[in-house]
């Protein structure tokens, strides 16, 4: 497997929109990533919204995208030839503040769904972070193509997403791309999974979970300290996340902060 340098990072502090570019560079890694007219739209062909969508929408001619002549509005536009080339899929559309506000009426004219909300956390990492351990428990590096297997079966079974679609969703991404993934094992089963994308002058936290049945322990407070710790090795001082409702409590208590959300829509299947 590529082993990512962590060395050369960039110190200057991250900008509240470096956290978004962290955010979009992680999820669009699950596809076939195409960044024009506007749009980010990533496309891998499974069959889970998470990894096929759209991460953002502005308007070519750098406004809300209405164009004010005959009420056909830019963002209209985007959002029928989004659901033309992510048709037969199930898939996303995240509106946030890298979005132009006209996005949201369009998708609601086009029948679009909402899909929940997605706090996007900051924190700033000022020291060196300390993990707390766990009895039994062990944190080791993604490194063989095994552990990639594990670790993907691993969060599958938290996350509740068919391990068939975890592990090619993983294997799919960037072969360069500087994603360090983290296992937490107890003996031979790996009960815990994190991972950390050093991008755009930001540690991103991503796919923090924990096997239902270790639940409580306090695995999920580790690894997410175990991912603190590698950015702030990596010359990393500020830590951003989009957090799941059960996830909130616990990284609060961390020192993240909600700085803005993205909301999700799906639309209809065509």
């Amino acid at each position: 497997m590529h082993e990512p340098d962590l060395r050369t990072r960039a110190t200057a502090p991250a900008l509240p929109g470096d956290q978004l570019r962290n955010c979009a560079s992680y999820y669009s890694g699950y596809g076939r990533r195409e960044d024009g007219a506007g749009a980010l739209l990533y496309r891998s062909g499974l069959e889970h919204p998470l990894y096929n969508g759209v991460l953002r929408w502005r308007g070519t001619d750098g406004t809300d995208g209405t164009d004010g002549t005959d009420g056909t509005d830019g963002a209209g536009a985007a959002v029928t030839a989004a659901g033309s080339r992510l048709a037969g899929l199930p898939w996303f559309w995240w509106v946030g503040p890298d979005s132009d506000e006209g996005v949201r009426d369009a998708l609601r004219a086009r029948g679009a769904v909402p899909a929940g909300r997605m706090p996007v956390m900051g924190a700033a990492i000022r020291e060196r972070p300390v993990t707390t351990p766990v009895e039994g428990v062990d944190v080791v590096r993604v490194r063989t193509p095994q552990d990639l297997t594990r670790w993907a079966q691993a969060y599958a079974r938290a996350f509740g997403i068919e391990e068939r679609l975890t592990l090619p969703a993983e294997r799919g991404r960037p072969p360069a791309e500087p994603l360090v993934r983290f296992s937490a094992r107890a003996g031979d089963r790996v009960v815990g999974t994190a991972a950390l994308l050093p991008a755009h002058g930001v540690a991103g936290v991503y796919v923090v979970s924990t096997h239902p049945e270790h639940r409580g322990r306090g695995i999920g407070t580790l690894m997410s300290q175990t991912v603190l710790q590698a950015g702030f090795d990596a010359g990393l001082r500020v830590a951003t996340l989009q957090a799941s409702e059960q996830g909130e409590p616990l990284y609060r208590r961390l020192g993240f902060e909600e700085w803005t959300a993205y909301e999700l829509f799906t639309l209809p299947a065509r």
